[in-house]
This record gives structure tokens, C-alpha cells and sequence, in this order.
């Protein structure tokens, strides 16, 4: 029962901590001052991020997943995506998981 009270009081700070984010589905993408396009402001505003004022400094990239490893050794949805970050592709496909 101690458990049950302790879990349900966790779970309820975490809720009032950050209220679920209902964005339209409308398509006007925004550029984050993250480097992301998101697809709408509200999308944008939900992850935290403010409006980049450089536009320019945004990538687009389609989400096709096709992935790749980087040279980090972190797996891509794309090579678009691992670009954007500034990493060079490895290889095609996931990473290898970390050995342990």
C-alpha cells in the first residue's frame, strides 16, 4: 500500500510538471532555435524551444527512416539527420549496441 501512495504521488507531481502538449495537426513549419524545423509553433513552444532567429540555420529533412550510424556512434533516422547534427556517416544502417 506504502508503494501504491508513493508511485501515485510521483506520477502526479510529474503530471502537474508538464501538461500534455495537444498541438493541430497543421503543417507550417517553424524553425527552432535548436537547429530543428518543427512542424508548427505549438510542436516547437511543447519541446521548449524559442523561434530561431536565424531561419537559415534550420535543417529539413524528410523522415524517411533509412538509417545510419555516425561517426559518434549514435544511430540516425537519416543521413539528413546525421548531418544536421554535424556528424558524418559511418556506415549505412543502426549502430551496434555498446558492448558491455
Amino acid at each position: 500500500m506504502k508503494t501504491f501512495i508513493v508511485c501515485s504521488v510521483v506520477i502526479a507531481v510529474a503530471l502537474a510538471r508538464s501538461p500534455p502538449c495537444i498541438c493541430p495537426r497543421i503543417l507550417r513549419p517553424v524553425c527552432g532555435d535548436d537547429g530543428f524545423t518543427y512542424d508548427n509553433s505549438c510542436l516547437m513552444e511543447c519541446a521548449g524551444v524559442q523561434a530561431a532567429e536565424n531561419k537559415l540555420s534550420c535543417c529539413t529533412c524528410n523522415r524517411n527512416y533509412d538509417p545510419v550510424c555516425g561517426t559518434d556512434g549514435r544511430s540516425y533516422g537519416n543521413e539528413c539527420s546525421a548531418s544536421c547534427k554535424g556528424i558524418r556517416v559511418l556506415n549505412k544502417g543502426e549502430c551496434p549496441p555498446p558492448a558491455i
